[in-house]
């Protein structure tokens, strides 16, 4: 039994240092650009050092499914270890990743979308207009975060794929300032979303997706879609642009003047 046990240690550290770590993940299915293979080197090595040296009659112990009527059954073993090494590897190389990308100086967090009614004001001086209550604007939020103090200008793309249309349009804002819950809207007009919807009833299901970027000076910070899909899904898709107004455009521009990142004008 020790003399197997000795036997792995040798056969798996000899694994580790002359075929080194992309061996043993390509030999688990595991193809290493240049890139990954980079960050493993510099980011892991002291993990499979660390793995290398612990005590491997120990993890022999640990793992009931290894043992056979009290011997040591080895094929199991290096199944058992090899798994738990590729488990032990990936798990700070995604940590690493993740860390990576919350670096970012702006970052998308949330996507929301809703129908909402157009709000009713009452003032005096001048004939009443009741709105039509029954129609509803496609209502875009984007939260995101920034981490400088403050930021001149970001401009918000935004791709809405509404009824296999896609709705473009921009909004530029100014003077922004660092914090988590930073935020930027856009709408689709109820009569937009008539002719769009081919005068269907209008669900939000009719939305079928929406991507927003975050652009600085002409660089893309950070890009986001509200349901998973292919990155730059909407590429391909010919463009409808006019119909993504800003908030300063519609009926809201005077409310929740403190929710959402001034806008720029054209002054």
């Amino acid at each position: 039994m020790i003399s197997q046990l000795d036997c792995l240690k040798q056969s798996s550290t000899q694994a580790l240092q002359s075929r080194g770590l992309e061996s043993i993940l390509r030999q688990g299915g595991l193809c290493l650009t240049s890139h990954v293979h980079n960050l493993i080197r510099r980011h892991l090595a002291p993990t499979v050092s660390f793995f290398a040296r612990f005590g491997w009659n120990r993890i022999a112990e640990l793992w009931n499914p290894c043992t056979l009527r009290g011997k040591i059954d080895t094929s199991a073993m290096k199944t058992t270890l090899r798994r738990a090494l590729f488990v032990f590897l990936l798990l700070p190389l995604a940590a690493f990743a993740q860390g990576a990308r919350t670096g970012a100086d702006f970052q998308i967090t949330k996507i929301t979308k809703n129908l909402i009614a157009t709000p009713q004001f009452t003032y005096g001086g001048a004939e009443q207009y009741q709105t039509n209550q029954r129609d509803r604007w496609l209502e875009v939020e984007v939260q995101f975060t920034a981490t400088p103090q403050f930021t001149d200008e970001l401009t918000f793309k935004y791709y809405i794929l509404f009824n296999s249309n896609l709705l473009t349009g921009e909004v530029t804002h100014v003077n922004i300032p660092a914090g988590r819950e930073n935020r930027s809207v856009m709408y689709v007009s109820p009569r937009a979303l008539a002719r769009f919807g081919n005068n269907r009833p209008i669900t939000t299901n009719s939305c079928q997706n929406i991507a927003v970027q975050i652009v600085q000076q002409g660089a893309v910070k950070d890009e986001s879609s509200l349901s998973r899909a292919q990155p730059r899904w909407y590429a391909t898709l010919p463009q409808v642009p006019g119909f993504v107004l800003n908030k300063n455009e519609t009926p809201f521009a005077p409310l929740y003047w403190d929710r959402y990142e001034q806008i720029k004008t054209g002054r």
